[in-house]
C-alpha cells in the first residue's frame, strides 16, 4: 500500500544545501576506419604472397636446371691426385717397367755421425746448419750478457767451420767482459794475426794486455789501431788511460785534451786530464777545465773538489771553499770527511773556514 507522504513528516525534511557534483563531460567515441584503409591492407597482403611465390617458383627453377646440367654430363671422373712420395707404387706385372721402379731417398732418415773428439767434421748441408745454429745461440747469449754461454757456442761453431774469421775476436770479447784478461790476449791475439782483423780488434787487444798490466804491449796494440786510424776515440782513450796509471801526467794531460775535444761528454776523462794537469803543476788550466766541467755537469762531486783544489793552489781561497762546501753537499759525511782528509788539500788544512768544514762533517760522520 502506497505511503502518503502529506500524511507522514517527510514534507517536513528541509532539502540539503550541498553543492551538486559536476558531471564528467563523457568520452568521445573513436571514429570508424574509412573502407579505403582496408582496401590497402588487402592490396599489400595480396603483393607480399604473390612475391614470395615468384621467389620459390623461381628457386625451383635453377634447381631443375642444375639437376639436368649435372645428369647431361655423366658421372664426373675424380681429380688425379698429387703424388705423395717419390717412388711411385709398382705397376700391373703387364706393363712393368724397370725404371718406374728405381727408389730415392731423400736423406731425411740419414743419421750424421759425430767426428771423433779434435778432428774437423765434413762440411755438409747438416753440419753447415749445425754451425749456423751455434752462431746464432752465440750472438742470443752475448746480447743478453750470458758471456761464458756465448764462448761454448762460439767454440762449437768453430769446431765445424774453423776458418770463422771473426769468431776468436768476439770470443775474446766475451772473455774481456767475463775480465779473464789472460784467455782474452789468447784469443785477441789470434784474432789480430788474421788480415780481415778489424781495427776494435787491435783495441781489445790493448785492453786486454793492459788488464794484466803489460803496459808496453797494451801500447803498441793501441797505436797498432790509431796508426790504422788516428781518429779511433776507443784506443787514444785507452792510450791516455795508460799514460795516467803508468805516471806520465805530462803525455795524460795532452792524450786526454784530444780525445775531449772529440768526445766532450765524458766527465771521468775531465777529471782524470784536470788531475794530470795538476800534477804538472798546471794549475790555471786545471781551474779553467773544472769550471767549465761544473757548469755542464754540476751534480758530478769529483769535480767539485778537484775544483777547489785548483783554486787553493791558484791562491783563490775563497773560491775554493765555495767548491768543497758544494761538493760535500753532494755526498755522504763519510765520503766528504775522505776527501777532506787528503793530501791533496793541505793548502787550506790552515784556514779556520776548512777547520770549521772538517768539524762540522766529522760531527755527522758515522
Amino acid at each position: 500500500m502506497a505511503q502518503d507522504i502529506y500524511r507522514t513528516g517527510e514534507r517536513n525534511r528541509e532539502i540539503g544545501n550541498a553543492p551538486a557534483r559536476p558531471l564528467s563531460p563523457p568520452r568521445p567515441l573513436p571514429s570508424p576506419r574509412s573502407p579505403i584503409w582496408y582496401t590497402v591492407v588487402f592490396l599489400a597482403l595480396i603483393v607480399f604472397i604473390i612475391a614470395l611465390g615468384s621467389i620459390l617458383i623461381v628457386q625451383r627453377r635453377l634447381l631443375n636446371e642444375q639437376r639436368r646440367a649435372v645428369e647431361s654430363r655423366g658421372p664426373s671422373a675424380a681429380a688425379p691426385a698429387a703424388p705423395l712420395t717419390i717412388a711411385p707404387t709398382p705397376v700391373p706385372a703387364a706393363s712393368f717397367d724397370p725404371i718406374a721402379q728405381m727408389t730415392m731417398d731423400d736423406f731425411t732418415s740419414v743419421v750424421p755421425e759425430s767426428p771423433a773428439e779434435g778432428e774437423r767434421p765434413p762440411l755438409t748441408t747438416y753440419w753447415l746448419l749445425q754451425a749456423a745454429y751455434q752462431l746464432r745461440q752465440a750472438d742470443t747469449a752475448y746480447r743478453r750478457g750470458s758471456w761464458a754461454a756465448a764462448i761454448t757456442a762460439y767454440r762449437q761453431a768453430l769446431r765445424i767451420v774453423p776458418d770463422i774469421e771473426d769468431a776468436e775476436a768476439r770470443i775474446g770479447l766475451c772473455y774481456l767482459r767475463l775480465r779473464d784478461y789472460r784467455n782474452a790476449e789468447a784469443s785477441l791475439a789470434a784474432a789480430v794475426s788474421k788480415p780481415s782483423a778489424l781495427i776494435a780488434t787491435h783495441n781489445n787487444l790493448g785492453v786486454a794486455l793492459l788488464g794484466q798490466e803489460k803496459h808496453a804491449e797494451a801500447e803498441t796494440a793501441f797505436r797498432a789501431a790509431l796508426q790504422r786510424d788516428s781518429n779511433y776515440l776507443p784506443a787514444l782513450r785507452n792510450l791516455a788511460l795508460l799514460k795516467y796509471r803508468t805516471g806520465d801526467m805530462a803525455a795524460a794531460a795532452e792524450l786526454f785534451g784530444e780525445a775531449l775535444s772529440r768526445a766532450a761528454d765524458d766527465p771521468d776523462g775531465v777529471h782524470m786530464r784536470a788531475v794530470a794537469l795538476m800534477r804538472t803543476q798546471r794549475w790555471k788550466e786545471a781551474v779553467s777545465l773544472l769550471q767549465e766541467s761544473a757548469q755542464k755537469w754540476p751534480e758530478v762531486p769529483p769535480i767539485r773538489f778537484r775544483l777547489a783544489q785548483a783554486l787553493a793552489n791558484a791562491g783563490d781561497t775563497a773560491a775554493a771553499m765555495e767548491s768543497l762546501r758544494k761538493g760535500v753537499d753532494l755526498i755522504d759525511s763519510a765520503r766528504a770527511l775522505a776527501w777532506l782528509t787528503r793530501p791533496d788539500f793541505d793548502v787550506l788544512r790552515g784556514e779556520p773556514e776548512f777547520q770549521r768544514l772538517i768539524e762540522q762533517v766529522s760531527r755527522t760522520a758515522p
